[in-house]
């Protein structure tokens, strides 16, 4: 009985997310949204409004976490994500306005997601 609920409880833990997964997951979620709305259009804007939304409520969240005594990252990464999640917010501004690419959000956002699933992988191995 005790394999089958050893069974049971393995398979619950390899579907639960860890939070650098479900953070991944996030990152990538809006770099595709915003690489795919077309701002020439009036839809395509307002997808666009959506996905630099999320993507400023996503950074904004980082960066307090980032900004918490308890956070145990080092703390020259902290600051470095800290200076990117503010590059991240304004520039998004910057985007909606006309005023600067979508691209640059983009790259970001995929960047950080292949850090945060490297990070696991090494978890994972070690």
């Amino acid at each position: 009985m005790s394999s089958i609920a050893e069974q049971g409880y393995g398979q619950v833990r390899r579907e639960t997310a860890t939070p650098r997964t479900v953070e991944h997951k996030v990152l990538m979620s809006i770099a595709a949204e915003i690489e795919a709305a077309d701002p020439s259009t009036p839809d395509g804007y307002r997808a666009l409004g959506i996905a630099i939304h999320r993507n400023t409520e996503l950074w904004t969240a980082f960066a307090a976490d980032l900004s918490s005594t308890t956070n145990p990252l080092d703390d020259q990464l902290k600051a470095g994500l800290i200076s990117l999640a503010n590059f991240s917010i304004k520039h998004g501004l910057d985007v909606l306005s006309g005023g600067a690419d979508r691209t640059s959000l983009v790259n970001i956002n995929r960047t950080v997601a292949a850090g945060l699933a490297q990070a696991a992988s090494n978890n994972e191995a070690a």
